[in-house]
Order: structure tokens, then C-alpha cells, then sequence
């Protein structure tokens, strides 16, 4: 779950909500698969993003509208680790990849 303002934004895995804390009123409803990654395994927030960690990668979703802002793709891995606005994702044989958040651009 991520806190906005009055806002709060929650996943399924299959899609983003974004709902209104006083009343439970539905804002908006984005899916996942708009940002080609798979299901989301985990959210975040990076500045005004909602960062979703898919089973392919990295995108992200403007926090106020839901909107896609980027993608990067991988191959099917994990949330490792990140730092700042590095996010890293390793696969089971231990292939790492660093994705830069503001862009979602891979960085090799």
C-alpha cells in the first residue's frame, strides 16, 4: 500500500487501485498488464510513481491518475534490492539486473 495525500493506492497483483481514505471511494483502477511485465509481485513509491515490480521487470504508474510513465523488461526474476533510484532484480541462476526508476531504462 502506498499513502497519498488522502489517497491510498493498493495491487492485486492484477491491477492498481487508487482509493479514498474517508469514504473508500474507487479513484481510479489501472491494470497491470499495461506496463508489459507480468503480475505485480510488489509496489512501491519512487517520487510522484507508483513503481510496480512485475515477474518481468520494472513500470511505473503516475501515483495522481494511474497513467503509465515507462517500462523495462527482463527476463522472469525477482525484487532484489534497491538504492535511491536503482532498483535491482535477480532471476533464480542469479543474472542480475539494475533498472533506473525514472526511466525504467535496464542499465548495463
Amino acid at each position: 500500500m502506498i499513502k497519498d495525500g488522502n489517497n491510498v493506492v493498493v495491487c492485486s497483483g492484477k491491477a492498481l487501485y487508487s482509493l479514498d481514505v474517508a469514504s473508500g471511494k474507487e479513484n481510479y483502477e489501472v491494470p497491470v498488464a499495461k506496463g508489459g511485465v507480468g503480475d505485480a509481485e510488489l509496489i512501491e513509491n519512487h517520487k510522484d510513481m507508483v513503481v510496480v515490480v512485475g515477474e518481468k521487470g520494472v513500470s511505473t504508474f503516475k501515483l495522481s491518475n494511474g497513467e503509465l510513465v515507462g517500462s523495462g523488461k527482463y527476463k522472469t526474476s525477482f525484487y532484489d534490492a534497491r538504492v535511491d533510484n536503482i532498483l535491482v532484480m535477480k532471476t533464480a541462476g542469479a543474472d542480475i539486473a539494475a533498472f533506473d526508476l525514472n526511466t525504467c531504462k535496464y542499465l548495463k
